[in-house]
């Protein structure tokens, strides 16, 4: 089942980052699509929740070195 996700982040400072983190949801194979931006700083992630969690997709935030928590709707 497809599920959307938004993931407020802290450490974006440059467009770098943004590439980074976009880099690294999309190894994950259960991401269908990502956008990040730093203004606001967030991620909204599709994903397949038969694969991942948003808790997982934090994680991996957390990873590529930056803070991520779950966003309220």
């Amino acid at each position: 089942m497809t599920k959307t996700v938004r993931i407020a982040l802290q450490g974006l400072t440059c467009d770098g980052c943004v590439s980074s983190l976009t880099t690294a949801f999309m190894t994950n194979p259960a991401v269908e699509s990502v956008t990040v931006t730093r203004e606001p700083s967030q991620a909204t992630v599709t994903y397949n929740s038969a694969e991942t969690t948003p808790e997982a997709l934090c994680s991996l935030v957390d990873d590529a070195g930056f803070e991520g928590t779950v966003s309220e709707s």
